[in-house]
């Protein structure tokens, strides 16, 4: 046997001898990550650090009923990344779906006070998402990358941003 399917055989889905350990399914191994960007709608500055972390529990439990695993999750005032594991069984496109569905049915439910008048209807994400394919050779790059996302942006940093930009600002 060769030494790739002697490291197959021996893995294990709750075994952590790597950081993304391949996952066995009926007839297959996989280990398929994906990076996440989902906008809220209108790229509205709705979140705050405490509905980040309250969606991180909520994703990562939903990811979980559909055989996926949150991986890691960062977000800013209109955006959250999500490193995510899905499964070769669902599309990427129906996983997203339904996490969005999902996610947005739980902020709105638990954060009415602070959503009123920032939403367009019962709508919290944008239509649209990125995705693409991970690779634990990109660890270094998108890690440092999500890792400034951790904090919405504060006041100060944000009328810098619109000085720059030579936006007038009260």
């Amino acid at each position: 046997m060769s030494e790739n399917n002697e490291i197959l055989k021996s893995s294990d889905k709750n075994e952590k001898s790597t950081p993304y350990p391949w996952v066995t399914g009926r007839h297959c191994y996989f280990k398929n990550i994906y990076n996440i960007v989902l906008m809220t709608r209108h790229r509205g500055a709705v979140l705050n650090k405490e509905m980040i972390e309250k969606l991180e529990e909520c994703i990562e439990k939903r990811a979980k009923q559909m055989d996926g695993d949150l991986i890691e999750l960062c977000g800013e005032e209109d955006h959250i990344h999500l490193i995510i594991e899905i499964p070769p069984k669902t599309a990427v496109a129906t996983f997203i779906g339904r996490l969005k569905a999902y996610s947005s049915s739980f902020l709105i439910k638990n954060f009415k006070a602070e959503l009123k008048g920032k939403l367009w209807g019962k709508l919290f994400w944008a239509q649209c998402y990125l995705s693409t394919t991970y690779a634990t050779s990109d660890d270094y790059a998108i890690g440092e990358y999500i890792d400034k996302q951790r904090e919405p942006a504060s006041e100060a940093s944000i009328k810098q941003s619109l000085q720059e930009k030579k936006v007038e600002v009260d």
